[in-house]
């Protein structure tokens, strides 16, 4: 009776395709990059705490608003806090250049009390307002996520209230002077455990990778829970 020759077994039929998929696996790991993990990952703050000369004159008249207490006039609305919450260098509209994205916050002229204070970002080249995006928010990253010489910016926006803190993150682009929404992350942290209401989640943290193709970036996040720690 004439035998068979002897071929690969099963298990061995599989452990190509499996070897190929864990080197595929391993590879996308190396090439990704983290953006911004929400546990370890702070706010930028370059530079000095309050508002520098040049921006207190140039940021007012770009967000139509007063740059002190004292020179507000019978039509202004709100003045020019002099703390600023955030501020990053990078080379946002053109390759190069040294500029300045810093985030601002508001009090009323009337001394009416909003919580929580507006606030503006603004992006400034040298001693001239580029572009501004009227969003109470931080910048949390400074990165050239799709390699073309222009860096993108991450910023959160906090919402603190009974008990509870919230973090939402977005991606945006400046190019040619206009802020572009990117990707909209969502919620990306949270921290339920001062609040009366039980959460299944109380603590909540996101890392955020990417993988650039071609100039389009890819995005994963990976949330992660945690207890409360008391």
């Amino acid at each position: 009776m004439p035998t068979r020759p002897a071929g690969p077994s099963a298990a061995c039929l599989l452990v190509l395709p499996l070897a190929c998929l864990l080197a595929a696996a391993a590879e996308a790991a190396e090439l990704s990059a983290v953006l911004f993990d929400t546990e370890v990952t702070q706010v930028v703050r370059e530079g000095p705490g309050d508002l520098s000369p040049t921006e207190l004159r140039i940021v007012p008249p770009a967000l139509g608003v007063a740059a002190s207490r004292d020179a507000c006039e019978p039509t202004d609305v709100h003045w020019l806090t002099p703390r600023t919450p955030s501020r990053a260098r990078g080379s946002f509209t053109r390759r190069g250049a040294d500029q300045v994205i810093v985030s601002v916050r508001l009090r009323r002229c009337d001394d009416v009390e909003e919580s929580p204070l507006p606030g503006a970002l603004v992006l400034y080249d040298a001693d001239a307002v580029v572009a501004t995006l009227a969003r109470r928010a931080n910048v949390l990253v400074v990165s050239d996520v799709d390699g073309d010489g222009l860096e993108e910016v991450v910023i959160v926006t906090d919402e603190v209230g009974l008990g509870a803190f919230q973090r939402y993150a977005s991606l945006w682009g400046f190019a040619q002077g206009e802020p572009r929404l990117l990707v909209d992350f969502g919620e990306v942290s949270a921290d339920y455990c001062g609040s009366y209401i039980l959460y299944d989640e109380p603590v909540t943290h996101s890392r955020v990778t990417y993988v650039p193709d071609d100039g389009a970036p890819t995005f994963d996040v990976v949330r992660r829970a945690a207890p409360c720690r008391y």
